[in-house]
């Protein structure tokens, strides 16, 4: 999954070149045109990030993805803000707000928006209420059924909570 994003980043800063660069050139003929590791292709954004003024980068569903995922992307995100000072990129995660991610982006330069209930539980229940609705599996089940599983869902959804980094909030800060 990591190695998937990094490739879809980089991918989509190489489109936005004019010219693709010799380094890129070289790091495809050296792994025969299979994908780099993880640590190339980190190196890879960080010398196309050079040619861009600003690079957001913006992850959702965070909580949507395993344990580990997690784990991997956040020691990413932590190396693009942290380690290696990039004047020039700023991400923002979205995910639900589950105590373990709120607690592992506490580490991280983020600053915090909950979002709590802007519109997201309703989208969350119309989502829900059509699904009961068109899906087989589910239309058949007695109404008060259908109305107690989507107010469960619907509760235990808790809105979406957004990470950006700090510099994309307050941009004379810099890491």
């Amino acid at each position: 999954m990591l190695s998937n994003m990094l490739s879809t980043i980089n991918a989509q800063l190489i489109h936005k070149l004019d010219v693709i660069p010799e380094y890129l050139v070289a790091v495809y003929n050296s792994n025969n045109g299979g994908r780099p590791s993880r640590s190339t292709l980190l190196a890879v954004f960080r010398i196309l990030s050079g040619n861009f003024e600003r690079i957001y980068i913006v992850l959702d569903a965070l909580d949507e993805v395993s344990y580990s995922e997690q784990t991997d992307i956040l020691g990413v995100m932590r190396r693009l803000i942290t380690d290696v000072p990039m004047n020039n990129s700023n991400v923002i995660i979205a995910s639900r707000r589950e105590p373990h991610l709120v607690n592992r982006l506490s580490s991280l330069p983020f600053q915090e928006i909950d979002l709590g209930n802007w519109g997201v539980d309703r989208d969350i229940q119309d989502y829900i209420s059509g699904t009961l609705i068109q899906d087989p599996r589910f239309n058949r089940w007695p109404t008060v059924l259908q109305t107690e599983v989507k107010t469960a869902l619907a509760i235990n959804a808790r809105g979406m909570y957004v990470a950006p980094s700090s510099s994309i909030t307050n941009p004379h800060l810099r890491i």
